[in-house]
């Protein structure tokens, strides 16, 4: 079903964090690479990757299309999240059944309630909703602001931060437009990963029409509260949603490439939101390309 309004069994919406955040209890791997466009006929179309413990990371080939998308699939108790569905025709909706079907398996959990929400609502993350729509047990989160703001239950959008609970899971939700207007990140408590979509990950951090529509402002402002949330919690990784930098520091692919054999790896960390933030304070108002070891702010004006 789609999910404007109120959220599924389990739901827990607050408007600050209640309690102190416990240090994670699940430190995760990643793989040597992933599939990168390279191996076209022989790479699936979809990697799933054990990140740890009910928590999997699913890269889209670029040998499907150039974006090459990262989605994040998170289980806790009866309940499931899957953040983006990926660009063009894929099965997403196969491989999160069969990851759900092995799940339920082990944990005696079922039947599991799948709530599919969105970084963002740009065509590269949502063009498998379809495969979602009228699943049994699942609520599609429809990817504009209002439905964002209902679902999750935000009442000073993009301001405050509320929380998203998987059995005893606990994911905060926060606004961040600027790249996109109902974007979003989570911080997972469990794995203390921060994913940032499209708003911070090695590559060309797009600002759309960053001055006719105030969108470098809102990204300052999201960049910064992004900065403020995390100050007191632990991060062990910032994780986005694309990968368009080369192994060589500052050295990115040309945007639209589909094979990337020297990719860096996708995992950030702290520091790298903390270079962003004081890069686009120095900016002011004023928003220029910005080159970077692990990232290039691309304005779009």
């Amino acid at each position: 079903m789609n999910a404007d309004a109120g959220g599924p069994a389990g739901f827990a919406a607050t408007n600050a964090v209640v309690g102190t955040t416990p240090e994670p209890r699940i430190v995760g791997s990643f793989p040597e690479t992933w599939v990168n466009g390279s191996e076209c006929g022989n790479e699936p179309a979809i990697q799933v990757w054990e990140y740890a413990q009910d928590t999997y990371i699913l890269r889209q080939s670029q040998c499907t299309n150039f974006e090459g998308p990262f989605m994040y699939l998170l289980f806790g108790g009866d309940q499931a999240l899957l953040l983006d569905t990926g660009a063009v025709s894929i099965q997403i909706g196969g491989a999160v059944s069969g990851l759900i079907a092995r799940y339920a398996q082990a944990t005696g959990q079922s039947p599991i309630q799948l709530t599919v929400a969105h970084t963002h609502a740009h065509g590269d993350h949502i063009a498998g909703d379809g495969q979602f729509l009228g699943r049994p047990f699942t609520d599609v989160v429809t990817p504009n602001v209002g439905s964002v703001i209902s679902f999750f239950g935000f009442t000073d959008w993009p301001n405050d931060s509320v929380t998203f609970s998987l059995g005893e899971r606990v994911l905060d939700v926060l606004g961040i437009p600027g790249h996109e207007d109902s974007h979003i990140a989570l911080y997972d408590r469990n794995t203390a990963l921060l994913l940032t979509g499209d708003t911070l990950y090695p590559g060309f951090l797009f600002i759309g029409n960053a001055v006719s529509q105030g969108n470098f402002v809102k990204y300052q402002a999201s960049i910064q509260r992004l900065v403020d949330f995390t100050a007191d919690r632990p991060v062990n990784w910032v994780l986005g949603t694309h990968v368009e930098m080369t192994s060589t520091p500052s050295v990115a692919y040309r945007y639209g490439t589909t094979n990337q054999p020297k990719e860096r790896m996708l995992q950030l960390d702290r520091g790298h939101l903390l270079e962003l933030n004081d890069a686009v304070i120095a900016m002011g108002a004023d928003p220029v390309q910005e080159v970077h070891d692990d990232f290039i702010i691309q304005p779009i004006n």
